[in-house]
This record gives C-alpha cells, structure tokens and sequence, in this order.
C-alpha cells in the first residue's frame, strides 16, 4: 500500500483573524495538492464538516464544494452558499471528505461505519475517492484499532483502499539520539506508558475502482 507523508509546518493563520488554519492537520497547499491529483475540473467536492479550507480550495481549483442535506424523505446535493446552483454538465461528486470518528458514522461499530461508508459510495462517481482523516488511532474495545475498522467498513461497502498519508502534528527532530553510535548521557524514556507517542494522524484514500494514479 502507497504511503505518502505530509510534514509538520508552522501553521498559517487566518488574515480574517481567526488562528491557525488546516484540515484534520492537513496545511492549505497539501489540501490542495489532494484535490488537484484526486478529482478533475468540475467535479463537486462534499466534505461532511463543510470546512472552509476545503471549500476555498475546491473553488480556487475550479471545483465545485456541495453540500449533503438530508431530510426525512430523501438525500440531496446543494451547492456551499453564497453559490446558487451548480454549473456546467458534469454534477457528479469526485471527492468526499469526512473526519472520524463521528457520531453518525457510529464509528466504533463495524456495522454502523459499514452503513455510512454505503451512503458515501453511493455519492460518488465512478473513479471517485472517499478521503478519511482518522483522528482517533486508539483500539475499539481494546483489541481493534478504530483504522482498522475504517478500512474493513470500506471494503465492505465495496471501495477500494488506494493510498495512506500519515500527517505529522509536531515537527520532526532535527537528531534522533537513540539512532546515534554510541549515544551518550540519559536518552529520556522512549515509551509513555508502555507505548510509543502519537505525533501523528492518518488519511485514508479510497475509490470506487482499483488501479491508477497515486498521490
């Protein structure tokens, strides 16, 4: 499987004065990258937070952001305001865009996350991709951890898993001592609490069909 890794920058703020700005951890150009390499001019992008990083992307990249409403009858695609109506003759959604865990994806039931994962795919365009930020890497239930949840909930709803990207929270150290011959002086503990830390957070690509052009 691919890996492709996104290092820690110093986060950008936002001129309107609101902080730092990203997306799951994901810094402005390496969205854009994602959007560019993973869907085609026109494509409607949905990401289900209606963040605004990914929406000010997907229209700099001639993208159209929509949004996914639902109501008690029926499941629908509306363009993100101030847009009125989508243009153009292509209206299928390329890219769909999701954090996990969340609370409607019943994310830590393989049943529950199999159901949302149907419901993304059957957004999608054929060679369309279902991009997973997962911010949670701890096991469910103790045993499985909550990506491996996420993968087996996509195959099941019939997607294929294309690519991982591991986004780096902290920048890397400059030396790592406990790679050195010989090091000397107290290297610190290199587990908490029996286990590594966390210094990052994984996305997951996947698509209606195997095959193609990797990130």
């Amino acid at each position: 499987m691919p890996i492709s890794i996104f290092l820690h920058r110093p986060q950008p703020s936002d001129p309107r004065g609101s902080g730092p700005v990203d997306w799951c951890g994901v810094q402005p150009p390496d969205v854009a990258h994602l959007i560019r390499r993973l869907t085609d001019r026109g494509d409607l992008i949905v990401d289900l937070d209606q963040h605004p990083l990914v929406i000010r992307a997907a229209r700099h990249l001639s993208r159209q952001p929509a949004r996914l409403h639902t109501d008690s009858s029926r499941t629908c695609l509306r363009p993100a305001p101030p847009t009125r109506r989508f243009t153009g003759r292509n209206r299928r959604v390329g890219l769909v865009t999701v954090r996990l865990p969340r609370s409607d994806a019943h994310s830590a039931d393989l049943h529950g996350t199999t159901q949302a994962m149907h419901t993304w795919r059957a957004l999608l365009r054929p060679g369309g991709f279902l991009l997973a930020a997962i911010t949670d890497v701890s096991p469910v239930g103790g045993t499985v951890s909550h990506r491996t949840t996420v993968i087996t909930a996509a195959r099941a709803a019939g997607l294929y898993f294309r690519q991982e990207f591991l986004v780096l929270r902290t920048p890397l150290p400059e030396h790592e001592p406990r790679a050195m011959p010989n090091p000397t002086g107290s290297l610190g503990p290199a587990l908490v609490d029996g286990r590594h830390e966390v210094i990052h957070l994984r996305l997951a690509a996947f698509s209606t069909a195997p095959g193609g052009t990797h990130v």
